[in-house]
């Protein structure tokens, strides 16, 4: 009983590849040479890296701008800074305590 279904599995496979060598035989063009697939991932890994580049820098330049304005506004007028940032944190805590306070949040977090 094994030997007859080693011999078909044995003829399947035989057929298979005549089936897939008609298929290749049928669509005889060439695979294109990797050498072009290879220039074209080193292409666009360069770019990649320049664009995240540029965009480092762009973000560190809107960082030290926003950090020297804020050392400037210190330096001018401290007190004026103290406010904004004391309300500034007066808001957020209300914010929140209104957002927990409310019938949606208590569905949501229970």
């Amino acid at each position: 009983m094994s030997e007859r279904s080693n011999e078909q599995n044995e003829q399947l496979i035989a057929s298979l590849k005549a089936e897939l060598s008609q298929i290749d035989s049928a669509f005889e063009k060439p695979a294109p040479p990797l050498d072009d697939f290879h220039k074209l991932a080193v292409h666009t890994l360069a770019n990649q890296k320049r664009r995240w580049r540029n965009e480092l820098f762009i973000f560190l330049l809107v960082a030290v701008f926003i950090v020297s304005a804020v050392f400037l506004a210190a330096w001018l007028q401290p007190v004026m800074l103290w406010i904004v940032h004391g309300g500034s944190m007066l808001v957020g805590a209300v914010i929140l305590t209104l957002s927990l306070r409310s019938p949606e949040s208590r569905d949501s977090h229970d």
